[in-house]
């Protein structure tokens, strides 16, 4: 699923129909510039960047302040490193405390790029994370620095990087997982709201993790263009990011509430690797934001509790005024008891698969299974404990009986003629049963299964004579244990593939017949079997 996901989630970043500057993915509305994210991918330094040996070049201060509290000399106390990212207007770089050798961030921001709405901006920034850093799951900010050049805001540095991207490496969080960020996000946004502050920007980008372990402590960052606020008061400047901002933001009238429907936009994503308001560009997505029009009905939508269905309505309600405060929502059912969902829909999972692998020809199904044979074990344990739960007589295979009984006991209703035709659908071999072989190729993801070194394995082991071609003999060879197969059958199956009608199947015709599948499906498979 990662792939797909990875495809998904980064619609906005990467359609061709849209900017994917990663100016523009790390900043706020082009309109109202903000400061540099924290963290970024390693870069060479910058020429503009004034750097001698592994020391910011110092400037004699003037009274032109930024800061107040601001100290003079950054390299009299930490020696900058490799540059961790860029920004509109300075460089991240990594510091290393000269005395106890503990690196940080630190953001230099150039003082000749800025006008003074900014410095007032980075002003408020430094202020602002001042105030909140005690806080756990908030980026702690050492100290300030200052000279003519430019600030320097010494910083945590997280080491894990983004939560965007450890929600690209996993593919997708389960509902439990995502309750748990949910609830984390909450509880830091109902105390930033508490001391009065606005975030205006949060997105998955600006949620770091301190180090890469899978328990991380998620931090928020990036203040860059915060604001205070005072219950009862409404902002009105147009800023953020235009997957995440909420209507009230791009009419010009909001409060803290702005913040929620960032997070229902996170959520959203989290469950589902996809955007809700997706558009063409940035016009569309916004029409449809400010209409409250996006969908949970297409997979995975159906399979997801109806809890965390319920809470993303909620936090994507339009009329900001009937939108939950960040305490209210801490107890709502979905996150009060962390994302507990429902009983796992066994229904769900196999009939998923059962629409994936019922539009296959038997051919297919047999390639599936050579490939399969490739998988590590890690690869495949969570299916094998699937069908061994099901499996209740642990005699290797399952029957429709049995199949029966389990759905019984998930608490699904499925007809006898639904089953049939499930177990019908796994069984290649026409037993009537279900072996290990079959569930498993019928169930794995395809994006593991299908790659060019698989499918040319499959290729080769039905070209039995090596010419480069497969033939009707062949088929019926490699199906020779399918129940009433025969010649003609064989023909048949080839004609399915056989593009250019020779009566044969190319390698290319092979492998177009391979890579066909439905990503949907496939997406709600995974997440099921995630969850199992």
């Amino acid at each position: 699923m990662g792939n797909v996901l990875k495809s998904c989630l980064k619609d906005v970043e990467e359609d061709p129909r849209r900017s994917n500057s990663t100016e523009e993915k790390k900043s706020a509305i082009p309109s109202v510039p903000s400061a540099p994210a924290a963290t970024a991918q390693v870069k060479d330094t910058p020429d503009n960047t004034k750097k001698t040996g592994n020391r910011v070049t110092n400037m004699v201060l003037s009274k032109n302040r930024v800061i107040d509290y601001a100290l003079p000399d950054v390299n009299s106390v930490y020696s900058m490193g490799k540059v961790l990212g860029e920004g509109a207007y300075g460089t991240v770089f990594l510091a290393r405390h000269q005395e106890s050798g503990v690196d940080y961030a630190c953001k230099m921001l150039v003082k000749s790029k800025m006008s003074r709405l900014d410095k007032e901006m980075v002003k408020k920034e430094a202020m602002i994370l001042k105030m909140c850093s005690s806080y756990p799951n908030v980026v702690s900010f050492i100290e300030a620095y200052e000279d003519d050049y430019a600030v320097y805001l010494v910083m945590e540095i997280c080491t894990g990087g983004e939560l965007f991207d450890r929600i690209i490496a996993k593919g997708h969080y389960s509902e439990k997982d995502a309750a748990g960020l949910m609830k984390i996000m909450l509880e830091t946004l109902a105390y930033i709201h508490s001391q009065g502050i606005v975030h205006r920007d949060l997105k998955p980008e600006n949620y770091l993790l301190d180090s890469p372990a899978e328990d991380a402590r998620l931090k928020l960052t990036d203040f860059g263009v915060s604001e205070f606020c005072k219950p009862g008061e409404f902002l009105k400047e147009k800023v953020g990011s235009p997957t995440y901002v909420s209507p009230d933001v791009m009419l010009g009238k909001y409060n803290f509430k702005a913040d929620i429907w960032s997070l229902g936009v996170i959520c959203y994503i989290l469950l589902s690797g996809r955007t809700p308001f997706f558009g063409r560009n940035e016009r569309e997505e916004f029409e449809r934001a400010r209409a409250g029009k996006f969908s949970m009905t297409k997979e995975p939508w159906p399979l997801v509790s109806d809890e965390a269905k319920d809470l993303i309505r909620q936090m994507l309600t339009v009329d900001f005024e009937k939108r939950p405060s960040a305490g209210e929502l801490l107890n709502h059912p979905w996150i009060a008891k962390e994302g507990v969902a429902k009983d796992i829909d066994l229904a769900g999972i196999v009939f998923s698969g059962f629409k994936q692998y019922s539009e296959m020809n038997k051919l297919k199904k047999r390639a599936l299974q050579v490939m399969a044979t490739t998988l590590k074990e890690e690869d495949v344990k969570h299916l094998k404990q699937m069908f061994s739960d099901i499996d209740a007589d642990n005699s290797g295979t399952v029957t429709v009986e049995e199949l029966k009984a389990a759905m019984v006991k998930a608490g699904t209703d499925v007809s006898d003629e639904d089953l049939q035709n499930l177990v019908k659908s796994y069984d290649v071999d026409g037993n009537g049963e279900i072996d290990i072989s079959e569930f498993i190729s019928a169930m794995t993801d395809m994006s593991k299964l299908n790659t060019v070194a698989n499918i040319r394995t499959a290729f080769l082991a039905f070209d039995t004579d090596n010419s480069g071609t497969i033939t009707a003999d062949e088929v019926l060879q490699a199906l020779r244990d399918v129940a009433n197969m025969d010649i003609e059958k064989a023909r048949e199956v080839v004609r399915e593939a056989d593009k250019n009608g020779d009566g044969e199947i190319d390698w290319d015709e092979f492998y177009e017949m391979m890579i066909k599948h439905d990503e949907e499906i496939q997406r709600a498979v995974n997440r099921q079997i995630s969850a199992y």
